[in-house]
């Protein structure tokens, strides 16, 4: 192995040191046609010289599938490098083949040039004193212990350990992604000697790239399309030709030619598979034109072949385009171990072997064999004995580099990184805040959205026939109801409920896997939050009005409603919008759908108290009576009875107790005009006494039956009370008494304008609408991780708080324990001096007693 890494390091420093090459590398797309006419050597098919040494390695032989390391090509490579070739000098033959190579390997990397990503400048990535720890207080608990590296520009470092080592939290702090809400984080990075600190994540993202372990992709596009889309938002500046070579040349290296045109598919629909997801997920990260890229376990899921060829991909990209990549990894297999350049070995959060990987058979002499993995050889090794394996390469000479003593002197004269020496290119690393325009963004946005809706055909019929059902359902049960306010109010508080309910879960179904897209894309760099946002509501916003239209031409004419059918459309919509706005808050707040439809009843049980038809508004307490003024079912309703309502005049239908009631109030008026006032009042306050105590246990029958205007109990309490004049009583009583019932008597009761239709309407609309800017507004502060330092901050004082009180509660602070070993001590000191005292007043007694 040892002389193999030789080679390949020769293949690498010549390669590096052809002059023709780095003309090449730094060139411009345009100067490649001119350069390759140059080259005029005829190529085979795999990219072998015609009718010359077969024998000669080229730049594509070197990244085939043949060139990876075995036994047998280590035998080769020690029987072929004997120390007599080493020494002889080159032949003019030999000198004709390297020419010929060199030849080779420059046009095979001009037909390359305009695929590959362009020529990174030179970068030292570095880290120093790394800490992490979960937990607060006493509980608190370190998991990464003072992680120390250093890695180069054309350099693949590969960190590597056991299940739980710390892997993915290294890599996380490297690359910004740590949850500042769960974890602590301390220690600094730098980049060509600027550094900063590992806690500012805004910076850390913005100069590198990442995959993560998990393969978040939209699952109704195909894999071209899904690179296509990554490659027109990351690579704007770019032609679209140029685009689709990025796109086609890692759809051939990384395997996926035969799944291109295949959905990608997820858990419900069946797609490509996890392999192959695993590989489209690091296509859509690796084709930007970022100088630094970090992969949380690349080859997870892959099977040995593949996983070699994407590693050697990255490898290519390390060689060809100077890129600095760090990965992480479980296990690899010998032929994916060699490829990397340098090895970081962690066991229990600790460094156990930060070098390079042809140095691990001098390192790890005492433990490797011969036709072993040396992967798994190592990695036993430091997870049987982490705490000796770290202690080991503290003390070793391999370690001198990243000792306190040597680095904190170079470490202070770093300067700081800003972010304004970033946009203006001072770092010399290219950074992800080049911005893609809103319209590209918008436009490419609206036209995935637009191919899922087609494609999840499925799901668009299921929501109509629950339209459907919705709608007959309620049709059959007020199928031609009769014409009384207190029936239609019963059917539009439950045709309120039905289509606010069904906005609630069409949206909140979905919207938590679409977060979940939008958080990792969003991470990425790739577009903005607004035109995610507008896009996503400009799709539905058509979606419920055609399912609302639906609904209405099916219920109307069932219920025979006699408003307009127009109006009822848009009230309806704007049930539906209102339990979209809805849905879409608490699914923003719910990481997973089974947590968001948790949150269903604490979402819908609020709309019903304040809407004002379980309970009364105005028998609500103050305190919370304002809450119906914010709730938008509250204002639905009151549309709903406007548009139903007005103008219109139905009979009346008396009970025995009522008509005897009017019958006293006819025979009062008649009287009251042949007779004097108080004879009348007299005679028909002995009826309505009569009336009360016969019945008085059918009360609630009277209340029940009385659906508008002042009702049986209303009357009587306000003709007891004497609250009002005759006048008036007369009044109510003939309202009462009414045999047609006008709608202007029931919005008296609910204290109705119906001028107002038009503004509570728009209130309606402006409600949903603040809903789901609040809704955007807390996903970007999210995703910002504003919600993490804050939730962070409270639990840091809410800890704080408690330890200090069971601190008073159970055990004396430090201070107080202080103060009280100060008075002990103080009072011991006092009983001292007061000893001390006494005999020398004995003393001084007696010596006075003598002298008298």
């Amino acid at each position: 192995s040892r002389s193999h890494h030789q080679s390949i390091a020769m293949a690498d420093k010549n390669m590096r040191k052809t002059s023709s090459l780095r003309t090449i590398l730094e060139s411009n797309h345009s100067e490649h046609s001119a350069e390759e006419k140059m080259f005029t050597v005829p190529l085979k098919s795999d990219g072998e010289l015609v009718e010359k040494d077969e024998n000669i390695t080229t730049m594509d032989s070197f990244f085939s599938t043949d060139s990876i390391w075995s036994p047998k090509s280590q035998a080769s490579s020690k029987s072929k490098s004997s120390p007599k070739s080493k020494s002889s000098p080159k032949s003019k033959s030999d000198e004709k083949k390297e020419k010929y190579k060199q030849t080779q390997s420059d046009r095979l990397l001009l037909q390359k040039r305009s695929a590959l990503p362009s020529m990174a400048k030179s970068c030292t990535f570095e880290w120093h004193d790394l800490n992490v720890y979960v937990g607060n207080g006493n509980r608190r608990k370190q998991i990464l212990f003072n992680m120390c590296g250093i890695v180069q520009s054309g350099e693949l470092l590969a960190v590597m350990g056991g299940s739980g080592a710390g892997k993915s939290t290294l890599l996380n702090a490297l690359c910004g992604r740590t949850d500042l809400s769960e974890q602590y984080v301390e220690g600094e990075l730098a980049i060509n000697a600027q550094k900063v600190s590992v806690k500012e994540q805004r910076i850390i993202k913005s100069l590198c790239t990442f995959v993560p372990q998990s393969d978040v992709l939209c699952a109704t596009q195909t894999v071209e399309e899904a690179l296509r889309f990554y490659a027109a938002l990351k690579l704007s500046h770019y032609s679209a030709e140029k685009q689709q070579k990025r796109v086609d040349y890692l759809i051939d290296v990384l395997h996926l030619t035969k799944c291109r045109s295949n959905l990608i598919g997820d858990e419900k629909k069946r797609g490509i598979s996890g392999g192959e997801k695993r590989r489209v997920s690091i296509a859509c990260e690796i084709l930007t034109e970022s100088d630094i890229i970090f992969l949380d376990e690349p080859t997870s899921g892959l099977d040995a072949y593949t996983a070699a060829r994407t590693i050697k991909t990255l490898k290519e990209f390390c060689l060809v385009s100077n890129k600095l990549v760090i990965a992480t990894i479980h296990q690899p297999s010998v032929e994916v171990f060699y490829l990397f350049d340098k090895l970081v070995l962690l066991s229990a959060g600790r460094c156990c072997y930060n070098a390079a990987t042809e140095d691990i058979n001098r390192y790890f002499e005492a433990v490797l064999r011969p036709r072993t993995n040396p992967a798994d050889v190592i990695v036993f090794d430091i997870q049987r004995n982490p705490q000796e394996c770290s202690e080991r390469w503290q003390e070793s000479g391999w370690n001198s580099r990243f000792r306190e003593d040597t680095v904190r002197l170079k470490w202070n004269k770093y300067r700081p990184i800003t972010m304004e020496a970033i946009q203006e290119g001072k770092l010399k690393v290219r950074n992800n805040l080049r911005s893609t325009p809103l319209l590209l963004q918008f436009r490419m946005l609206l036209v995935r959205e637009c191919k899922t809706q087609y494609r999840e055909y499925r799901v668009f019929l299921m929501r109509i026939v629950q339209v459907l059902f919705f709608a007959v359902s309620i049709g059959v049960i007020y199928f031609d109801i009769d014409y009384r306010f207190q029936i239609r109010v019963g059917c539009f508080f439950l045709l309120g409920i039905m289509t606010l309910l069904f906005g609630i879960v069409a949206t909140l179904t979905k919207f938590p896997a679409q977060k979940l897209l939008y958080t990792r894309e969003r991470n990425s760099s790739t577009y903005s939050t607004m035109p995610w946002a507008l896009t996503f509501m400009m799709l539905e916003l058509p979606l419920q009005l055609l399912f609302m239209l639906l609904f209405t031409i099916v219920l109307h004419p069932m219920v025979a409603l006699d408003g307009d059918l127009v109006l009822y459309w848009m009230a309806l919509f704007l049930f539906c919008f209102s339990g979209g706005a809805l849905g879409v808050f608490f699914g923003t707040i719910s990481k997973t759908t089974v947590e968001a439809m948790q949150t269903l009843p604490v979402a819908f049980i609020p709309l019903l108290i304040f809407s004002d038809a379980l309970i009364p508004a105005a028998s609500l307490p103050g305190a919370i009576r304002w809450l119906t003024t914010i709730n938008p079912l509250y204002y639905l309703l009151r549309v709903l009875y406007i548009i139903e309502f007005e103008g219109v005049i139905y009979p009346r239908s008396f009970t025995n107790d009522e008509e005897e009631l009017c019958d006293a109030f006819a025979e009062y008026t008649a009287q009251n005009q042949t007779s004097s006032q108080s004879t009348a009042e007299n005679y028909f306050n002995t009826t309505l006494n009569t009336t009360l105590n016969t019945s008085i246990s059918s009360l609630s029958q009277l209340v029940d039956s009385a659906t508008v205007g002042p009702t049986s109990t209303d009357f009587f309490d306000s003709y007891f009370e004497q609250s009002s004049e005759a006048a008036e009583r007369e009044a109510k009583l003939e309202r009462f008494c009414d045999p047609e019932i006008s709608a202007t008597i029931f919005f008296d009761q609910k204290e109705l304008d119906p001028a107002s239709l038009l503004s509570y309407m728009l209130t309606v609309l402006f409600i949903g609408i603040i809903i789901r800017c609040i809704s955007v507004l807390t996903l970007y502060i999210a995703n910002k991780n504003g919600f993490s330092w804050l939730k962070h901050q409270i639990k840091l004082c809410i800890f704080a708080l408690w330890e200090k009180g069971v601190a008073k509660t159970k055990n004396p602070s430090i201070r107080d324990m202080k103060s009280l070993e100060m008075e002990i001590q103080g009072e011991e000191d006092a009983e001292e001096q007061e000893q001390e005292q006494e005999p020398e007043q004995e003393h001084t007694e007696i010596s006075h007693s003598h002298k008298l």
